[in-house]
């Protein structure tokens, strides 16, 4: 029986913070969360950083709907870990 899981790849935003510092989201549209990464750097640094997740996360996710590695939230890990925090997205019920 083929596996018929799909992951939805998720969209990065580059985000400036403060002294001219950087950081990154990761969210979809389906996901109840968005996720920043934890930590800072240079806009370079921060874009090395955002192009090795946007790799990773899309090969653990091919290997999930391969049927190679078990289902689990990608994501959960890396929160666990400390390198992502967790936002609830808010409904904007403005007119």
């Amino acid at each position: 029986m083929p596996n018929t899981i799909k992951i939805e790849r998720p969209t990065l935003t580059l985000r400036t913070m403060t002294n001219n510092r950087y950081t990154y989201e990761v969210t979809t549209p389906s996901w109840q969360n968005f996720f920043i990464r934890n930590g800072s750097g240079t806009e370079k640094a921060v874009k090395k950083l955002m192009t090795a997740f946007d790799k990773s996360f899309d090969l653990e996710a091919a290997m999930i709907e391969n049927g190679d590695i078990r289902p689990h939230n990608i994501m959960k890990d890396l929160v666990d870990n400390g390198y992502f925090r967790r936002i609830r997205k808010v409904e904007n019920f403005a007119g």
